[in-house]
């Protein structure tokens, strides 16, 4: 069976780990009952536009749906069909290396970060990646989208 992620990191030379757990880590909750701190997790949130807006939001924190309705009006946080058939994964195993034609969105706490825990493309893995590699890889817009 192939593993688009997998693939996508040896095809693009990504230097990150993907790391299996032993249990679900599809939400910040699951994975801080295994130790992780929400402050060293983003979540991969998609929105719905004219194109999937793809938003990384640290996990303490919401993403702001009025301050990005500011910019994208009309936007809808998408919900589960929409993630699975705009991404190919389900909620929660979102990774953020994502092929396509997104608005990549990185909230502000997300980018003064350094290495993060994030949707692993699988229910029981988390992809840890470096932030300055998601930008080596992608271009972000930087905007302090999210709140406590």
């Amino acid at each position: 069976m192939t593993d688009r992620l997998s693939d996508f990191m040896a095809e693009h030379k990504v230097n990150a780990e993907l790391v299996a757990t032993a249990f679900p880590v599809k939400t910040v909750s699951q994975s801080a009952a295994r130790g992780e701190d929400p402050k060293k997790i983003f979540k991969s949130l998609i929105f719905m536009w004219d194109r999937p807006i793809l938003v990384l939001v640290r996990g303490d924190m919401r993403a702001d749906e009025g301050k990005l309705s500011q910019t994208y009006p009309g936007l809808h946080f998408a919900n589960a069909n929409e993630v699975r058939a705009t991404t190919g994964y389900g909620p929660g195993e979102v990774p953020p290396l994502l092929e396509g034609d997104y608005v990549r969105i990185m909230d502000a706490a997300v980018a003064q970060g350094d290495v993060f825990e994030c949707g692993g493309g699988k229910e029981m893995r988390h992809l840890r990646i470096r932030v300055a590699e998601l930008k080596k890889l992608f271009e972000w817009k930087i905007l302090d989208i999210a709140y406590k």
